[in-house]
C-alpha cells in the first residue's frame, strides 16, 4: 500500500490567499559580507573572549589567537603552492582544527559556527559527540580566508566514496585526520593519490612518518604561513574575494543517484546564518552553544547515527560550560532524554536551540522545553542546496505548531506550491515546494544537466517536498509549513532497496512510485 505523507501550511492573516505562495519580508537588509571579515569583526572586538572550547580535547582558544592561527594556516596553505578557487577537501572527525581551517580560507562551512560569531554569540562547546564525526573546524576558515574552495568530506567514507568525491570536483589538496573508527585515512589516501590529481596531502597529525612520503603536517604548512611575505600576499588575495564566490562544496546525500557537488557562495552561507541568528536571538545577548553536530553537513541529518552512550558526553559539556543553546536532531535529543543518568545533569542554564533533520512530535517538544529547560528552542527545514536552512519556527510559537510545522520562511525568502504540471496551486491543495531567495546555491559543480533539473526558471528552485499550504486560524500572522522529508512523491512499501552498506536507495523509491501512481514528471517552468 502507497500513501501520499504531506505536510501542512497556513496563513493566518485573516485574509484568504488564491495561491499557494509565502514571502517573508525583513527589517534587516542582506548582508555583502565574506566569511572572512566575520572572524576578523569578531577578533577586533572580542580578543579576549573564548571563540572555541573542545572538551573532547581539553582545549579552548580566544578570538584573537584563533584569528592568528587561522591568517597562519590560511597564509601557508598559499606558500605550499595552492590558488584562490583549488578545492581543498576535510576529511575527519570533528575536532579544534576543523575549526581553524575553516576560519583561515575566509570560509565557513558550517552556518552553525560562524553565525554566532556575526551575532556576538561567541562561544563554541564542543562536546566529544560532536568531535566524533567530522572533519577540522579550524581548517574550514582557514581555506575562505585564502580564497579557496573547502570541500566537506563524510568522515564515513570508503575507499571507492572518496574517490569519487575527489574526482567529482577535482580536489587538488586535502586536510586529512589519521583516521576515524576503523578507517585508516592515511592508506586510503595513499591508495587513491596515484589515481588522482590530489597534489597536496596535509595530515592532521604531527608525526614524521607523513612528511617521510611526501604529505604534509599541519604545523609545517602553518611554519610557511608565518612570515610577512606570506602574510601580505594573504591580505592581497583576501581583498579580492568578492561575497558571491564559491566558498564551499557539500555532497547531497544521493538520493536521486550518485551524489552531488551543491556549490555555496560567501553570500548563501553569511545570510542564512545572520538571519537563523536573529530569529532565534543570538543578537540580544551573549550565548554559548553546544553544538553535538557533525561539521561536514549544513546541520548534522546524519548525526542521529552516533552511539546513544555519546550523548552523555553533551549533556556533560552543557552543565560544565553553562551553555545556552543546544543543537540536535529528533534521534539525539530522545537519546539525551533517555540516558539512564540524565537527572544528574544540571541543564538550567539551556534557553534555546535548534532541532532539524525529521519531523519532531509533539511529546518531544514537550520533554525537551520543560525537561531540558529549552523553552524558546527552532525547528529549522531546509536542504543542502538552499544554504541550508529555509523555514524556521519563533521562539513564541506553540509546542503544537513546533510539532506540526516546520516554521515561517526566513527572512528574504519565498516559498511557492506546485502540481505536477507546472501550476500554482490553491491553498489546501497538495503540490511540490519550490524555494527562491537569496538561500539558492550557485549549482552542481560542473554539472549542468542537473542543475537545470532543480532550477526551474525565474530562479525558483525545485525542492522535491510534497507540501500542503492552508489557512489556519492561528492568532499571529505567519505561514506554517509543515514537511516530512522524504523523496519527491510518496511512500510506504514493505520492502525497500537498499545499498550494500544498508542505506536506503530513495531515488529507486521514486522511480518506482511514478510508475505505480501513474505519475508524469513535473514541468520546470
Amino acid at each position: 500500500m502507497w500513501h501520499y505523507r504531506v505536510g501542512v501550511a497556513a496563513t493566518g492573516c485573516g485574509r484568504r490567499l488564491i495561491a499557494s505562495y509565502i514571502s517573508s519580508p525583513s527589517s534587516s537588509p542582506l548582508l555583502g559580507s565574506r566569511v572572512g571579515d566575520l572572524i576578523d569583526e569578531t577578533a577586533e572586538k572580542f580578543p579576549d573572549r573564548d571563540a572555541f572550547v573542545s572538551t573532547y580535547e581539553n582545549a579552548r582558544i580566544k578570538y584573537g589567537k584563533l584569528k592568528t592561527e587561522v591568517d597562519d594556516f590560511a597564509a601557508g596553505l598559499l606558500a605550499v603552492g595552492l590558488k584562490p578557487g583549488d578545492r581543498v577537501g576535510i576529511w575527519g572527525p570533528n575536532s579544534f582544527h576543523w575549526y581553524v581551517v575553516l576560519k583561515s580560507g575566509r570560509f565557513s562551512f558550517s552556518f552553525i559556527f560562524f553565525f554566532f560569531n556575526r551575532l556576538y554569540a561567541e562561544w563554541f562547546v564542543l562536546s566529544s559527540v560532536l568531535l566524533v564525526l567530522n572533519a577540522d573546524f579550524v581548517n574550514n576558515f582557514a581555506l575562505a580566508k585564502a580564497g579557496l574552495i573547502s570541500v566537506n568530506v563524510n568522515p564515513a567514507y570508503q575507499t571507492r566514496e572518496l574517490e569519487h568525491c575527489v574526482k567529482a570536483v577535482e580536489i587538488r589538496g586535502i586536510i586529512a585526520a589519521p583516521g576515524f573508527k576503523t578507517l585508516d585515512y592515511f592508506a586510503m589516501l595513499s591508495e587513491i593519490v596515484p589515481r588522482t590529481n590530489l597534489d597536496f596531502v596535509v595530515m592532521m597529525g604531527s608525526t614524521s612518518v607523513e612528511s617521510k612520503l611526501g604529505y604534509l603536517t599541519m604545523s609545517e604548512v602553518e611554519a610557511k604561513g608565518h612570515n610577512d611575505a606570506a602574510k601580505e600576499r594573504l591580505e592581497k588575495i583576501a581583498k579580492r574575494i568578492h561575497f558571491d564566490d564559491p566558498v564551499n562544496i557539500q555532497f547531497t546525500s544521493g538520493t536521486t543517484g550518485l551524489p552531488k557537488g551543491a556549490v555555496l557562495s560567501h553570500h548563501n552561507i553569511v545570510n542564512n546564518a545572520f538571519f537563523l541568528g536573529k530569529r532565534i536571538g543570538y543578537g540580544e545577548k551573549h550565548h554559548k552553544i553546544c553544538l553535538p553536530v557533525p561539521l561536514y553537513h549544513c546541520f548534522g541529518c546524519v548525526a542521529g547515527t552516533i552511539a546513544s552512550v555519546l550523548h552523555s558526553a553533551a549533556l556533560a559539556a552543557v552543565e560544565a560550560e553553562k551553555c545556552t543553546s543546544l543543537y540536535g536532531t529528533p534521534t539525539m535529543f530522545i537519546d539525551m532524554l533517555d540516558r539512564p543518568n540524565f537527572s544528574k545533569y544540571d541543564l538550567t542554564s539551556l534557553e534555546t536551540g535548534a532541532m532539524a533533520g525529521s519531523p519532531c512530535p509533539e511529546p518531544l517538544v514537550r520533554e525537551v522545553r520543560h525537561r531540558m529547560h529549552m523553552k524558546n528552542f527552532s525547528i529549522f527545514f531546509g536542504m543542502t542546496e538552499t544554504s541550508p536552512v529555509t523555514c524556521q519556527s519563533f521562539p513564541t510559537d506553540s509546542e503544537e505548531i513546533r510539532a506540526t510545522t516546520v516554521g515561517f520562511p526566513s527572512e528574504h525568502v519565498e516559498l511557492m506550491v506546485k502540481d505536477l504540471e507546472g501550476n500554482v496551486v490553491e491553498r489546501g491543495i497538495p503540490g511540490e515546494l519550490f524555494v527562491r531567495g537569496y538561500v539558492t546555491f550557485l549549482g552542481y559543480w560542473k554539472n549542468p544537466q542537473k542543475t537545470s533539473e532543480i532550477m526551474a526558471g525565474q530562479k525558483w528552485l525545485r525542492t522535491g517536498d510534497l507540501v500542503v499550504i492552508h489557512e489556519s486560524g492561528y492568532e499571529f500572522c505567519k505561514g506554517k509549513l509543515a514537511h516530512f522529508k522524504i523523496p519527491r512523491y510518496i511512500l510506504l512499501t514493505d520492502v525497500l532497496p537498499t545499498t550494500t552498506s544498508g542505506k536506503i536507495q530513495k531515488f529507486k523509491l521514486r522511480e518506482e512510485a511514478i510508475v505505480r501512481l501513474n505519475l508524469s514528471m513535473p514541468k520546470t517552468h
